[in-house]
């Protein structure tokens, strides 16, 4: 059976493989392209393809690209009476604090929000210390690949690190949040 008598021939499995990689694109540019005529033809939507985008250049960002910076951070003192943290973080409305000790390069722990709520809910605690309620701080330099952060916060199931410059002062602060933007 051949081509000229209207029947197509059976392609082998290999020529099949080889037929759908051939095209495989050289670099990144080339597969943005690829991406890019996916979309114009309507194979993929363009939030997808958004989303694709964003997780391709996630991996040559780096944390000090994304991070809070250090002027901009909204911290709680380790001696601080929960009658001075609870105005803070109503207004901030934020949902985990750097906790410190006499300056902000002295980062004693990560306070979530929430550990406070039966505190709240109880009334005031006269025995109240802050140091029961914080969790350890994660420490990155400002240098990390994101792609990295990424799968360090789900492996360790945190979701902010403390960034820190290569002289080991805090420059920020960065969350799986500001991780996750990047990509969508």
């Amino acid at each position: 059976m051949s081509e000229g008598n209207g029947f197509h021939a059976r392609r082998t499995l290999r020529e099949w493989l080889f037929d759908l990689f051939a095209e495989e694109p050289a670099d990144r540019n080339a597969l943005m392209d690829v991406l890019r005529d996916a979309a114009a033809r309507q194979i993929m939507d363009a939030e997808a393809l958004n989303i694709i985008f964003g997780a391709l250049q996630v991996s040559d960002m780096r944390a000090r690209d994304i991070m809070v910076p250090r002027a901009q951070l909204v911290t709680l003192r380790v001696d601080q009476p929960l009658e001075e943290l609870l105005p803070v973080i109503i207004e901030s409305q934020r949902s985990r604090y750097p906790v410190i000790g006499d300056e902000l390069d002295d980062v004693r722990g990560i306070l979530h929000a929430k550990d406070l709520l039966p505190l709240v809910l109880r009334g005031p605690d006269p025995d109240f210390d802050i140091k029961d309620y914080i969790r350890s701080a994660t420490v990155i330099p400002e240098s990390k690949r994101l792609n990295i952060l990424l799968q360090d916060f789900r492996n360790a199931r945190i979701h902010m690190a403390i960034v820190v410059d290569e002289y080991g002062h805090v420059s920020g602060i960065v969350t799986i949040e500001d991780v996750l933007e990047q990509i969508v």
